[in-house]
């Protein structure tokens, strides 16, 4: 059968604890569930949870989305547990919470609980005999009358040893009642049963002094007492079972007192292991989405410390230095790199193309205009020299009187041949050929100043050991 436990989980502030893990580890089997079985719940936005949890033994943890999972306590639920919080079965009182002072004080009950049943024991023969001798008495009483003092004075020792056996009792029954009062304060069954052994006490203390008052009624007398000590018989069996009951409690109580040293001295031995190594090997970075470090723990932001105050530390970053991790993150170290080594921002090698399409323009014609004819500018006139030797006589040629033969002299020619030349231009055009061809283009850069990914920041934390 199914139990409820529902309830909001708040921290020491009274804060809500929202989206955290409760996970219940099954200790051993049941009709429900099987031992080592896990079970987990996930409180909401204000800490509330609800669970139906089956019958059985659990350990409980607690787990967030930044911590490990962290032990609470344990809780029993059983098939007619009432519903509750998780805090109500997890300060409930089980059988295992029994310190061993407790143990011992039903070790001290258990063990007066047997003295009082071995001298109700004792009790019981000695009201056997007085029983036994009150009907001898009454025998010899109804056979000879006239022996009917002697029977009377043996009735009257007969009764002198049931009141001894009253006293006695009584006395018993006080040391009953007294263990009855000790009882009464762990265990309601065991005052009720010392209290009905009381009674019966009494009762045969009245009747032990019936006896003495009127010795005509011994044998009447000795029947009551016959059914006494079969009711002193019937107590002292149930005092035994009492006993017996009370002596496997203790057991049980030892025994639960044992589970639960052996398993305190495991959770210290373990507390111990994980104080001596550490929670978490010095030197793993951990994301903390605070500016100030928990205890115990450093921003990695290039500092230096200590090497002989953390030598664990010391193991990892020889260097004595702690990393800065601001602005940095975290790779997996191929193959061929030093650990701890910088790698710098950059994009993978790539390139780019460019190109702008081809466009054959063909021949485009120029504007035309009609210059009509143009004359060069005039010139050209011009002498020709020439010279010679004379070998003849003085006569003159040409107008030039040679006066001596053989004389050299230059001779100018008329002049002549000054011109003009005409052109003609007309109207005409004139093509100019584009043709295929094309143009440099230039891409332009875009970005940030460095890649990134989308990201929200941490401060990058190490373990101070």
């Amino acid at each position: 059968m199914a139990v409820l436990i529902s309830g909001v989980l708040t921290d020491g502030a009274g804060l809500p604890m929202s989206g955290y893990h409760i996970i219940l580890k099954a200790r051993q089997n049941t009709s429900a569930v099987v031992m080592r079985t896990v079970a987990a719940v996930v409180t909401g936005a204000a800490g509330e949870y609800a669970f139906e949890a089956q019958t059985g033994k659990y350990d409980v943890y607690l787990r967030s989305c930044i911590e490990r999972e962290y032990c609470v306590g344990d809780i029993s639920v059983y098939y007619d547990s009432k519903p509750g919080t998780l805090n109500d079965f997890l300060t409930a009182l089980d059988e295992d919470d029994l310190k061993p002072d407790v143990v011992k004080r039903f070790e001290e009950i258990a063990d007066a609980v047997n003295r009082l049943s071995e001298q109700v024991s004792i009790d019981k023969e000695k009201a056997e005999a007085a029983a036994d001798a009150a009907k001898n008495a009454a025998s010899a009483a109804l056979d000879n009358t006239n022996k009917a003092e002697e029977f009377k004075e043996q009735s009257r020792k007969n009764a002198e040893i049931a009141a001894g056996c009253a006293q006695s009792a009584g006395q018993h029954a006080s040391d009953a009642a007294q263990t009855e009062k000790q009882v009464e304060i762990l265990a309601t069954d065991i005052r009720q049963n010392a209290g009905d052994v009381y009674q019966n006490v009494q009762h045969v203390e009245r009747l032990a002094s019936e006896v003495a008052q009127n010795a005509s009624q011994v044998h009447q007398n000795t029947l009551t007492v016959t059914d006494a000590a079969q009711s002193v018989e019937r107590n002292a069996q149930l005092t035994t079972q009492l006993r017996n009951e009370a002596g496997r409690f203790a057991d049980e109580s030892r025994k639960s007192s044992e589970d639960a040293k052996e398993y305190s001295d495991s959770a210290r031995k373990a507390v111990d292991e994980l104080k001596s190594v550490g929670t978490y090997p010095a030197g793993i970075a951990f994301a903390w989405p605070a500016d100030i470090p928990p205890e115990g723990f450093a921003i990695m932001q290039g500092q230096p410390f200590d090497k002989s105050a953390y030598p664990q530390l010391a193991a990892v970053f020889p260097s004595g230095v702690i990393p800065d991790m601001r602005g940095w993150t975290i790779k997996g170290k191929p193959d061929g790199r030093a650990v701890l080594s910088h790698e710098e921002d950059g994009v993978k090698r790539h390139g780019h193309t460019a190109k702008v399409l081809p466009t054959d323009l063909g021949a485009r014609e120029t504007s035309s205009f009609d210059y009509g004819s143009k004359s060069t500018e005039h010139g050209g006139l011009h002498n020709h020299i020439t010279n010679g030797v004379w070998t003849g006589s003085t006569t003159r040629n040409g107008g030039t009187k040679w006066d001596t033969p053989g004389y050299i002299a230059d001779i100018t020619t008329s002049s002549g041949g000054e011109h003009v030349h005409v052109v003609y231009i007309g109207p005409h055009i004139h093509t100019v050929a584009l043709g295929e061809h094309g143009h440099d283009v230039t891409v332009d850069e875009t970005g940030n100043a460095e890649n990134t990914v989308k990201n929200i920041a941490f401060n990058f934390i190490v373990r101070l050991a």
